[in-house]
């Protein structure tokens, strides 16, 4: 998957502007705050349908009340416009709903915030999981959606007074449905990924480390629906002087260890940088296989941090998938690629 071309009107910095990329690399290179980040959050919003940073109401530039994204990928045209409130999706000029539009282009992202993943709290690193499977997996995406309206409902039924078990265990029945292939679809994935997760850190870093991905569950894989109507009965009261759910894929998380100890607690900060990008490369790998076109890579900043061999490591890793990415300097190695220049845009 290849995108040739981005057109911005109305977008953030960006009044009216047009970008070609390398099928291979690409540099935007800037002082901070020339809009080197824009391009890559406009590129985002069109492969997600929204943005990583802000709501599209922000996106809209200065007392602008509209903006539009278009780009060529690989000869089709891909255009997202928001106004009034109001966002229009249209591929080759055929409306689409968020639904049926995403996966169309897959992209993967690494941005400053992208550390969190690591430190942060378990939401973060399951919906990155979810934006994983959601792009690969039709099914998935459907069950997800629907297990977050069941969960929103039942959630609601919990802080009512006197509400009735029957009527709860109508929205059990649902969750439990649903949960049983996000759970199980999230486990087999992150087993797929764990070999690849290690053997990438340690082509980063450079070391030996032992570092491992695994995902945790408050339900055995085994059996999985039925031990979660169980818990679900449980905890009810619980739950309910809780008014939320306590068991389910919503309270899962993604584990990583280095050297057997929790790398958010033992893990330094370049160690940190070297766990996100290593995800980021399974991430890549998998998308590459499920979707069967490598998705387009998306680095924010992702070199200021990172030694010279490390940088190397990481250019090496990435070859042969088009990658974007925004620097206030250029080495020797990516100098070789295209190069947009912004100045003091």
């Amino acid at each position: 998957m290849s995108l040739k071309s981005l057109k911005l009107a109305n977008f953030r910095s960006y009044e009216e502007v047009e970008f070609e990329f390398d099928p291979e690399m690409t540099a935007i290179v800037g002082p901070n705050g020339s809009g080197k980040t824009n391009v890559l959050e406009a590129i985002y919003t069109l492969s997600m349908t929204k943005g990583f940073r802000d709501n599209p109401a922000d996106m809209v530039r200065g007392d602008e009340e509209w903006f539009r994204i278009e780009a060529d990928v690989d000869g089709d045209k891909l255009a997202i416009s928001w106004k009034d409130g109001a966002k229009k999706i249209t591929r080759n000029d055929k409306e689409m709903t968020p639904h049926d539009y995403l996966g169309s282009f897959p992209v993967v992202l690494f941005e400053p915030s992208s550390l969190m993943m690591v430190k942060g709290a378990p939401a973060l690193r399951r919906q990155w999981l979810d934006r994983v499977l959601s792009f690969s997996d039709k099914k998935y995406l459907v069950s997800l959606l629907q297990y977050r309206k069941s969960l929103k409902q039942r959630n609601a039924l919990l802080r009512q007074p006197g509400i009735r078990s029957e009527e709860i265990f109508a929205w059990d029945m649902i969750l439990s449905e649903h949960a049983e292939y996000i759970a199980k679809k999230r486990s087999k994935t992150l087993e797929s990924m764990r070999r690849n997760f290690s053997k990438h850190y340690k082509k980063i870093s450079g070391s030996d480390e032992n570092v491992v991905i695994e995902y945790t569950m408050n339900i055995d894989n085994d059996d999985y629906r039925n031990q979660l109507l169980d818990k679900l009965q449980t905890r009810l009261e619980r739950d309910k002087r809780m008014g939320g759910t306590s068991v389910g894929p919503h309270r899962d998380d993604i584990g990583l260890l280095y050297n057997d100890k929790p790398l958010s607690q033992y893990g330094s900060r370049g160690e940190n940088r070297t766990a996100v990008l290593a995800l980021v490369l399974c991430e890549l790998e998998y998308l590459s296989k499920k979707c069967k076109l490598p998705p387009v890579l998306l680095l924010d900043d992702v070199l200021s941090e990172l030694d010279e061999s490390r940088q190397k490591s990481l250019i090496s890793a990435i070859k042969g998938i088009q990658t974007i990415l925004t620097t206030t300097e250029i080495d020797t190695d990516i100098g070789k690629h295209k190069r947009i220049d912004l100045g003091g845009i």
